[in-house]
């Protein structure tokens, strides 16, 4: 296992806190469940698909887009930010 650190707000941390004291838990582990939920997410696996789509997209100015193509294009450039 990987140590990391995060920084939550005061009202986040007593939340988890207290989510973790009834799942009788450590607030690491409350962490660690609600990240694999969130991963496995439908919009995650969308998002990581959409990825895949990434070498077949050649780029063509924005203002020479639609803006359902526009839409699109930003969702392929923000999945490539979010896989590197």
């Amino acid at each position: 296992m990987i140590r990391t650190q995060i920084q939550l707000e005061e009202a986040q941390f007593n939340l988890i806190r207290s989510e973790a004291a009834k799942k009788n838990i450590s607030v690491a582990g409350l962490v660690r469940e609600a990240l694999a939920r969130y991963l496995k997410s439908p919009r995650q696996v969308a998002l990581r698909n959409l990825a895949t789509l990434r070498p077949a997209f050649k780029p063509i100015p924005m203002d020479d887009l639609s803006d359902h193509d526009r839409w699109f294009a930003e969702a392929v450039m923000d999945s490539k930010r979010r896989s590197d």
